[in-house]
């Protein structure tokens, strides 16, 4: 959002607004796979399918108005890693970008997870006590996707649950 895309909630907006991140986001992943052919691993913070969880009709509606479906949003990624929103105590608002409360942060991370169901290599990285021990296990699970572990490794050597 600091990219400068408008933040209103109305319904027009909300469509709007999603959809030129849908398709500004394909348009980035696409061209940073072009020149990076060669590149092993291409990390983006936020990838197609989080859009669903700012849609404000039914998932189905976003996959017509977007003209795709769940099968091919969740192949363009290898990968998904997914950071659990922090708990209450540690929910940060000093970001001006971040305009959300808890309970609505929450309710979006629910909803981004929901939309990422059935990728078969997604892995939850749950909410630490200090953001640089998430950050450090997110370093680790790249750093073990890299070296080609299966899910099943890197679920057992880093992470409670899944």
């Amino acid at each position: 959002y600091s990219g400068g895309f408008p933040r209103k909630k109305d319904y027009d907006s909300l469509v709007h607004t999603q959809r030129a991140i849908y398709y500004t986001q394909r348009e980035l992943e696409d061209i940073v796979a072009h020149i990076g052919k060669n590149t092993q691993l291409i990390i983006c913070d936020r990838g197609s399918l989080d859009s669903i969880a700012y849609w404000p009709d039914p998932e189905n509606h976003f996959y017509e108005s977007l003209q795709t479906n769940k099968t091919r949003e969740l192949a363009r990624y290898d990968w998904v890693l997914h950071l659990d929103t922090a708990t209450a105590e540690f929910y940060d608002l000093s970001n001006p970008i971040r305009t959300e409360t808890y309970s609505e942060a929450l309710e979006l991370n629910d909803k981004i997870k929901k939309a990422w169901q059935g990728h078969p290599r997604r892995i939850i990285i749950p909410h630490t006590p200090d953001f640089i021990t998430k950050m450090s296990i997110s370093t680790l699970v790249i750093k073990a996707i890299l070296n080609q572990e299966s899910m099943e490794e890197i679920s057992l050597r880093y992470l409670k649950s899944t």
